[in-house]
């Protein structure tokens, strides 16, 4: 369940702020029983550096922490955005 409402904030963050046209969702399992997924999207992209972590992206990150995870964005002005979040078999 935790899962899913990590994937709805953040799809519900692209649909609210990107103007992205198109989003990827990739889901890997590793051979350790890790799970890797990446979220990307063609959107408006944003300045990690300069912006302030809103309650959307606060969710996001809390809740990857609560599943012992690791998350990283990457974002581009004019780029689009991407979510890699890896989480580890407890």
């Amino acid at each position: 369940m935790m899962l899913y409402r990590i994937l709805q904030e953040i799809i519900q963050n692209i649909h609210k702020h990107a103007e992205a046209d198109q989003v990827i969702l990739q889901y890997m399992s590793e051979g350790d029983g890790s799970l890797h997924l990446i979220i990307e999207d063609n959107g408006c992209g944003f300045d990690s550096r300069k912006i302030t972590e809103g309650l959307g992206l606060k969710s996001i990150r809390s809740r990857v922490d609560a599943l012992k995870g690791k998350l990283e964005i990457d974002s581009k002005i004019g780029e689009g955005t991407s979510f890699h979040i890896k989480l580890s078999e407890t």
